[in-house]
């Protein structure tokens, strides 16, 4: 059962309704994820979103490549909604459901592609040990770029907050949908 105690549109203040319709008329088009929890401090709501629409439209990396980040990120934190919801949209982006399934089950034989294999080897690593050795800094710099790896720690540091929001609300999944991570 969530602990986040939903503010009803009605009741929000007007900074929080705000927040409120500017995410819900946004590119999400709706107003779910960490977003109700993080209401109640409508600034801190607004540059979360910001930078959420930064990562997931704005980014310098591919769709695919983000999708990956965000699922490596989500299942280290196991956010069973996260997961939920970005295998979707790593669906849409036409991600290899290979990889999908590799990193659900936390498979972690190399990927054929040796971009998609670094990046993940970055990720993991920033996420596990909290530090990235130098010649996968280099290996990754030399497929992203600068600009690249300022994405990627981005959108790693912001799928971060967005989990564990998630997890310290207990947000539930939607009615009806049914965990897909073994935890």
């Amino acid at each position: 059962m969530t602990r986040n105690k939903i503010t009803p549109y009605d009741s929000m203040s007007a900074e929080q309704k705000k927040s409120y319709d500017t995410i819900f008329t946004g590119p999400r088009q709706i107003f779910g994820g960490p977003f109700p929890a993080l209401v109640v401090s409508p600034q801190l709501c607004d540059n979360a979103q910001e930078l959420g629409l930064y990562v997931r439209f704005n980014s310098s990396l591919s769709g695919q490549m983000r999708e990956m980040v965000i699922l490596l990120c989500v299942r280290h934190w196991n956010s069973q909604n996260e997961w939920n919801s970005h295998t979707k949209f790593a669906r849409q982006e036409k991600l290899d459901e290979s990889i999908i399934e590799q990193i659900r089950t936390r498979n972690f034989a190399p990927f054929e592609n040796y971009e998609f294999q670094t990046i993940r080897e970055f990720t993991m690593s920033l996420l596990a040990c909290s530090k990235v050795p130098d010649p996968l800094y280099e290996s990754t710099f030399s497929i992203i770029g600068q600009r690249g790896i300022a994405d990627l720690v981005s959108t790693i540091g912001y799928y971060c907050l967005v989990c564990l929001t998630l997890t310290a609300f207990d947000v539930d999944l939607p009615d009806g949908v049914l965990p897909q991570l073994d935890v």
